[in-house]
Parts: C-alpha cells; sequence; structure tokens
C-alpha cells in the first residue's frame, strides 16, 4: 500500500485525484462503478441555479462508489464538512449506506481495500 500524506498534496483536487487514480489502477474492474459528481459550487449565481435545476444536489460526497454502494468525502487536515455535507451524511447513514469522511490517501486506502473485499464478485 503507498504510504502517502494528505500533507503531500497542495489542495484537496490533489488528493481526490491521486486517490481515483489509485481506484482506478488498483480495481479496473470496479472503472466506471465510481466516480466524482461535478458539484463543486465554484460557479457564479446563474451557472449555480441551472445546475440545482439539472439535479445538481450540494453536500455528495466527492467520489461515489454504485459498487460497493458508499460515498467518501475527501478533505484536508484541519478542514471540516460543510452544513450540506453533514445533512447528507446523515441521510445515507440513516439509509445504511456507507459514508466517510477521509484525510489521506492510507485512510482511503484501508476503506476502499476492506469494502472492496466485502463483495468480491468478479
Amino acid at each position: 500500500m503507498t504510504h502517502i500524506s494528505a500533507y503531500s498534496f497542495a489542495s484537496e483536487k490533489q488528493l481526490q485525484a491521486h486517490c481515483f487514480q489509485w481506484t482506478w489502477n488498483m480495481y479496473p474492474e470496479l472503472r466506471r462503478l465510481f466516480f466524482k459528481v461535478n458539484n463543486d459550487g465554484e460557479k457564479n449565481i446563474v451557472a449555480a441555479v441551472q445546475d440545482r435545476g439539472l439535479g445538481i444536489v450540494r453536500g455528495i460526497p466527492d467520489l461515489v462508489f454504485m459498487v460497493p454502494a458508499m460515498g467518501i468525502e475527501l478533505k484536508m487536515p484541519g478542514k471540516k464538512q460543510t452544513e450540506d455535507q453533514i445533512k447528507v451524511e446523515v441521510k445515507w447513514k440513516s439509509r445504511q449506506i456507507p459514508y466517510y469522511l477521509v484525510f489521506t490517501v492510507e485512510q482511503y486506502q484501508e476503506i476502499v481495500i476492506r469494502e472492496v473485499d466485502k463483495i468480491k464478485w468478479w
């Protein structure tokens, strides 16, 4: 397992890119079964209103896995979830959908390995 601290990354986007690429390469059978949802919120008000009308939901985790079903929210150390992210976490957990708040590559990899091992269907 690769041991890379979140401190190795200058931003959450870099952390997310590394985690995504690791999963893509480590588990080719999961390709197109996990993805990033385009809900960054880095838009002007017109684009944000249009996105909401198209079904973009604030607070959805950074990476969504269809198999195994789970959401992973990535944060740099010291950062906190938004109110919308907390609402999504509560809703998903109340429906027994695994949701993880992750701060390091190592933590991410341990979660993915554990969850994928539960479903080894390929």
